[in-house]
C-alpha cells in the first residue's frame, strides 16, 4: 500500500509538471521583419561569407606592400684560422635595399585580382543574404496561407457538423432515409480527415519556418499577418524588354558572371606578362672589420634582370661599388637553366580559353535572362486570370448553395446534396488561397530575377496595385 500511494503521488506530480513544462515556452508574435532579422543574425552561411570578405579585404589592403622597397638588415661573422700565421677574423654589418623597377605590370594585375576577389566576396555575401531573406519570406507566407486554409476548412466543418445534427434528428423522426444520414456522416468524416491533413501540413510549415529563422522547434509562434483573400495582384503594363533592361543592371547571377570575365581578362594579362622581364635595383651599404669598432665601409649598386617563368630561364645581374677609400669593384653574371619545364608556354592559351568560356557564360545568362523575364511575366498574368476565374466559380458555387438551402427546406433536395456543394465551395476557396500564394511567389521571383528588393515591383510598374 505505501508503494501504491507513492506511485500515485508520483503520477499526480508528473501529470501536473508536464503541462507546466509545456507552458514554460512563451508564445511570441513574429512579424516578417522580425523573422528576417533573426534569420540574418543566426545564419551560418552569412557568417562564413563575412569571414571571406574580411580575408579578401585584408589581403587587398596588405597588397600595397608589393609596391614598397624591400629592406634587409644583416650581420655576418667569419673567422679564418691559419696554421703558422695570424688568424683573420671578420665581422660585417650590412643594410640592403631592393626596389622593383619593372615587372611587366604583374604587380598591378595582381592588385586588380585581389580587388576583384574582394568584390566577388562582397557580391557572394549579398547573394547569400538574399537567399536567406527569400527563404524566410517564402516559408512565412506558406504558413499564412495554410492558416487561412485551415480557417476555411474549420468553418466548413462546423457547418457540416450542424447539418449532421439536423440529419440525425430528422432520421430519428423518420423524415430521411438511413442512406441519407450515412451520406452526411461520410461527408463530415472526409472533411475531418482533410482538416487533419491541413493541420499536419501547417505543423511541418511552422517547423520549416523555425528552422530557417533559427528558432527552437519547441518555440510557440503566432504570425503577425494574414493573407488577403481578395488580392488580385499587380497590373503589369510595361513590356518585357523594360524589365529585361532592369535585370541586365541588377541581376546578381549576371553581375557575378561579368565579374568573372573581368577576372579572366586580368589572368590573360598576367599570362602575357610572363614573357616580360622583371627588373629590380638594389643598393647595399656595409661596414666590416676584424672586430668592433668596424672601420671599413663598403657601398654597391646593382641591377637584376630575370624572367619569372620557366619559359625564359635566364637571370642576369650587374653591380658596382667601392670598398674603403680606394678599392672599387664590378660584377656581372648571367645564368640559364634550359632544362626546366616548358609547360608555361600553355599558360596564355589556357587563360584565353578561360576568358572565352566566361564570356560565353555571360552571353548564355543574358539570353536565358531575357527568356525567363518573359516567362515570369506571362505566367504571372495567367495566374491573375486564373484567380479571377476561381473567384467567379466560387461566386457561382455560393449561389448554388443558396438555392440548395431553399430546396432542402422545401424537401426537394437532401442535406447530402447541400453538404457536397458546401464542400465544393470550401475546396474552391482553399484553391484561391493557394493560387494567391503562387501569385505572390511569382512577384517575388520576378523581383529577384530583375534584382530589386521585396515590394519594389509595385513601385517599378507605377504603383498599379490591384486589390479589394
Amino acid at each position: 500500500m505505501p508503494l501504491m500511494r507513492a506511485l500515485l503521488a508520483f503520477g499526480t506530480m508528473l501529470a501536473i509538471a508536464l503541462p507546466l513544462a509545456a507552458q514554460s515556452v512563451p508564445l511570441i508574435s513574429l512579424t516578417l521583419k522580425d523573422a528576417e532579422r533573426i534569420a540574418l543574425s543566426n545564419s551560418e552561411s552569412l557568417r562564413i561569407q563575412n569571414l571571406r570578405i574580411q580575408s579578401a579585404s585584408r589581403r587587398f589592403t596588405l597588397g600595397i606592400r608589393d609596391y614598397l622597397p624591400q629592406l634587409e638588415l644583416g650581420f655576418a661573422t667569419a673567422n679564418g684560422v691559419n696554421i703558422g700565421a695570424l688568424d683573420t677574423p671578420s665581422d660585417q654589418l650590412s643594410i640592403s635595399l631592393r626596389e622593383p623597377i619593372y615587372n611587366g605590370g604583374r604587380t598591378i594585375v595582381q592588385r586588380s585580382l585581389a580587388r576583384l576577389e574582394l568584390i566577388l566576396s562582397q557580391h557572394a555575401s549579398t547573394m547569400a543574404r538574399g537567399d536567406v531573406l527569400n527563404d524566410v519570406w517564402d516559408k512565412y507566407h506558406q504558413v499564412l496561407v495554410l492558416e487561412a486554409q485551415r480557417a476555411v476548412k474549420e468553418d466548413a466543418l462546423g457547418q457540416s457538423r450542424r447539418q449532421m445534427e439536423i440529419a440525425q434528428t430528422e432520421r430519428g423522426l423518420g423524415m430521411i432515409r438511413e442512406i441519407d444520414l450515412l451520406d452526411v456522416q461520410l461527408s463530415v468524416s472526409n472533411q475531418e480527415m482533410d482538416l487533419e491533413s491541413t493541420e499536419n501540413d501547417l505543423e511541418q510549415a511552422f517547423y520549416a519556418l523555425k528552422k530557417t529563422v533559427g528558432l527552437s522547434p519547441e518555440q510557440q509562434l503566432e504570425l503577425a499577418g494574414r493573407i488577403d483573400s481578395s488580392y488580385q495582384g499587380i497590373r503589369i503594363d510595361k513590356p518585357g524588354s523594360w524589365f529585361f533592361a532592369v535585370a541586365q543592371q541588377n541581376n546578381s547571377d549576371l553581375q557575378s558572371a561579368s565579374y568573372k570575365v573581368t577576372q579572366m581578362e586580368a589572368q590573360v594579362a598576367m599570362a602575357h606578362a610572363q614573357f616580360l622581364p622583371q627588373i629590380g635595383a638594389n643598393v647595399s651599404v656595409s661596414v666590416s672589420g676584424p672586430g668592433f669598432p668596424l672601420q671599413t665601409p663598403a657601398f654597391s649598386v646593382g641591377l637584376d634582370i630575370s624572367f619569372p617563368q620557366s619559359i625564359a630561364p635566364v637571370k642576369s645581374s650587374g653591380s658596382g661599388g667601392m670598398t674603403g677609400q680606394s678599392a672599387t669593384s664590378g660584377n656581372t653574371s648571367v645564368t640559364a637553366n634550359p632544362l626546366q619545364s616548358i609547360t608555361g608556354f600553355l599558360d596564355d592559351i589556357d587563360a584565353e580559353l578561360s576568358l572565352q568560356e566566361a564570356r560565353a557564360a555571360v552571353r548564355d545568362l543574358t539570353r536565358d535572362l531575357r527568356f525567363q523575364v518573359g516567362q515570369l511575366i506571362t505566367g504571372y498574368q495567367r495566374q491573375t486570370a486564373a484567380i479571377a476565374l476561381g473567384r467567379r466559380s466560387l461566386d457561382i458555387e455560393q449561389k448554388k448553395i443558396r438555392v440548395l438551402t431553399q430546396q432542402v427546406r422545401d424537401g426537394s433536395a437532401t442535406l447530402s446534396d447541400l453538404l457536397k456543394e458546401q464542400a465544393q465551395a470550401s475546396d474552391l476557396e482553399v484553391k484561391v488561397l493557394s493560387d494567391i500564394l503562387t501569385l505572390i511567389r511569382g512577384e517575388r521571383s520576378l523581383e529577384r530575377l530583375i534584382g530589386v528588393e521585396p515590394g519594389e515591383l509595385v513601385r517599378l510598374v507605377g504603383g498599379n496595385h490591384e486589390g479589394s
